[in-house]
């Protein structure tokens, strides 16, 4: 159907679904709809992806723990298609109030652990730990993301810098890229 529509068409396609997606899409299969148009649709993404974007980013508002994680697995599974594409669409997302869970943190770490300079998956793990919100909430004294999820955060950090810190063991390359984390 995407490959014969036209772009009026698809962005009104994308309309429809955002419609559909305000009563709730806790299933996610909204939401997959959206991805699939906007980051993996090598035809329709190419028009449709600032508004599939700033759906995505409504929809993360309403149910952030839910969609964010979701949007987080799609993008684990299809990193390498959609490539670029997924830096701007988490940059969209409402990230500051985005309680990861620890399938999200495996995720994470397993980025962070692809360190190779060109690495997609190594700056969306850097950028993902840099726009969560790490202080408390707004309105009580309580941490946003909880302790032991900074306790996990910060143990994968010190075991990336032991692993490509050592002037021994890492390249010059590597070294630069961890020590991008902590200066």
């Amino acid at each position: 159907m995407l490959n014969s529509s036209t772009p009026s068409e698809v962005l009104s396609l994308l309309k429809v679904l955002h419609n559909l997606g305000q009563t709730g899409d806790e299933s996610c299969q909204i939401s997959n709809v959206i991805f699939y148009i906007t980051c993996l649709h090598p035809i329709s993404r190419e028009y449709s992806l600032r508004d599939g974007r700033s759906i995505l980013a409504h929809f993360a508002s309403l149910r952030p723990m839910i969609i964010i994680s979701h949007l987080l697995k799609l993008a684990s599974t299809h990193i390498d298609a959609v490539g670029k594409v997924l830096f701007g669409l988490f940059r969209s997302l409402p990230m500051n109030i985005w309680m990861p869970s620890d399938h999200d943190l495996s995720i994470i770490e397993k980025w962070l652990n692809d360190i190779s300079q060109s690495s997609i998956a190594f700056e969306l793990a850097l950028h993902l730990i840099d726009t969560m919100n790490w202080q408390d909430l707004p309105d009580k004294p309580q941490l946003c993301i909880s302790y032991s999820i900074h306790c996990e955060i910060a143990l994968v950090l010190l075991k990336l810098h032991l692993k490509y810190c050592d002037k021994t063991a890492a390249s010059k390359e590597n070294q630069l890229q961890v020590k991008k984390i902590f200066y």
